[in-house]
Parts: structure tokens; C-alpha cells; sequence
């Protein structure tokens, strides 16, 4: 048997999983440990069959002897594997919402660690705020990850802007240029 093992965010991999009995439990947690600033992980899976497998593998052997958009077309066959496209060739259903796939991997656990911060990195970043240097941080985390880890070192303030969230697809409407 061929076991496929997925992890990441949740927002990464939840979507791709089956309704189970646990399911809405685990997602409850993972937002109440993101919530807690920690770091969170869901890790899931599928069992694959041997010829479905086979198929996928050649594939991706093809791919990679590609000397253009090697990484492009890898990356298509690693999202139509864990997400389960119905149609091939297409990129991720994260990235592309009209991309078909079927909810199929199955959750097996979640993990929640704490990120511990340098000494004093919240004071650091008090001086650099009171000599108006102005800071930016670009992060993969989850929102309330982020927004926690702010709170925790002094970079975000109660009397702040809230903060706006962008993705690529954002990025590129407000700028030409961003492809």
C-alpha cells in the first residue's frame, strides 16, 4: 500500500480533507492554538493506488526533464496528487478557485509548538519605533499567528491601523507588473 502524507497550514490542507467526525474539532483547536501565538500544523494523508501511483510518478519524471517551467509543471502534479484534481494540469485550488478537485485526503493529527522569541526582541523593536524607523514583516504565518506574534514583541500597538491582509492576486490588480 502507498501512503501520500500531506502537511502544512490548515488553511493548505484542511479544504482537501473529507468531512469526518473530528474534523471541526480539529479545526477548532488549531484556531485556539493560533489564537495562543503558537505555530500550527495539520498533517493528513491518502492511501494511493498502485496504478494510480505509477501514473502520477511518470508524470512527474516527465516533468522534470523539462528545461522550461520545470518548477510550474512539478508543482501542478504535487497539488493534483494531494488535492485530488479532477482535471490535470491545473495549479492548486488555493491559487486557482475554478481548479475541480475532490475533498479525499483523510486528517491523522495536528501539532501546536511555541516560537520562542530572542530576549528582548520587543524592546529592540520599541527603540526602532520611538526613532520613527519604520518596520514591515512579511510572513507565511496564519493571521492570528501573526497578529499575536506582533502584540508579543511590541510591533503592533492597541492604538494601530488594523492590519489588511493581501495575496498575490491583489498584489497584481493594484500593480502592473507583479507576474
Amino acid at each position: 500500500r502507498i501512503l501520500l502524507l500531506v502537511k502544512g497550514a490548515d488553511t493548505s490542507v484542511m479544504p482537501f480533507c473529507e468531512a469526518c467526525h473530528h474534523f471541526a474539532e480539529t479545526q477548532s483547536q488549531v484556531d485556539k492554538f493560533s489564537r495562543q501565538g503558537l505555530r500550527t500544523l495539520v498533517f493528513a494523508g491518502r492511501y494511493l493506488s498502485q496504478d494510480e501511483y505509477l501514473s502520477w510518478a511518470e508524470l512527474v519524471r516527465s516533468a522534470a526533464l523539462l528545461s522550461e517551467k520545470r518548477e510550474e509543471e512539478l508543482s501542478k502534479l504535487a497539488s493534483a496528487i494531494e488535492e485530488a484534481h479532477t482535471t490535470l494540469g491545473r495549479q492548486s485550488a488555493l491559487i486557482d478557485a475554478s481548479t475541480p478537485y475532490t475533498p479525499i485526503l483523510t486528517i491523522h493529527g495536528a501539532t501546536a509548538l511555541e516560537d520562542k522569541l530572542q530576549e528582548d526582541v520587543g524592546e529592540c523593536i520599541e527603540n526602532l519605533s520611538r526613532a520613527n524607523i519604520k518596520l514591515w514583516v512579511l510572513t507565511g504565518d496564519k493571521v492570528e499567528t501573526a497578529v499575536n506574534i506582533g502584540y508579543a514583541t511590541a510591533l503592533l500597538r492597541e492604538e494601530m491601523e488594523p492590519l489588511v491582509r493581501l495575496c498575490r492576486e491583489d498584489l497584481m490588480e493594484l500593480e502592473v507588473g507583479w507576474e
